[in-house]
């Protein structure tokens, strides 16, 4: 698409960050980052992370989207914060049902949608806490 507007400017407008799991990426693989301009907005790592009050710099995050769901299972450590991209609707579920599998069922999940749009925005309560310690699954 870009070859047939060679020679032209060309604007495309993504939401969130573009260089943050964007097409951002994309664009700068297939005409090199020198030749754009970004205007990047916050993305939804960092509104997620202000919402549940984490430091940005302490959280990983997890892109499953276009990604196998097991693609989490390296991220997994006892303690360890995690954002997790979802690639649909069923993404929360598949992500739970990983979570049960791998030992680490009494985890909190929490769903985080629309985030930035203020009449739209939701964040699912807390889980209740649980008691005990938690002991991994043997792979």
């Amino acid at each position: 698409m870009l070859a047939a507007h060679a020679g032209r400017r060309i604007a495309v407008l993504a939401s969130g960050d573009p260089m943050f799991h964007g097409v951002g990426r994309a664009l700068a693989d297939a005409v090199g980052a020198e030749r754009l301009r970004v205007l990047p907005h916050p993305s939804s790592v960092s509104y997620a992370c202000a919402r549940l009050g984490w430091p940005l710099e302490d959280t990983e995050t997890v892109s499953l989207v276009g990604r196998d769901p097991d693609t989490l299972t390296a991220a997994l450590h006892d303690g360890r914060r995690l954002l997790v991209l979802s690639a649909d609707a069923a993404t929360p579920a598949r992500v739970a049902a990983l979570l049960r599998g791998r030992g680490y069922g009494p985890s909190a999940l929490r769903v985080l949608e629309q985030l930035g749009h203020p009449d739209r925005e939701r964040l699912t309560p807390p889980p209740p806490p649980t008691r005990g310690t938690r002991r991994p699954a043997t792979p």
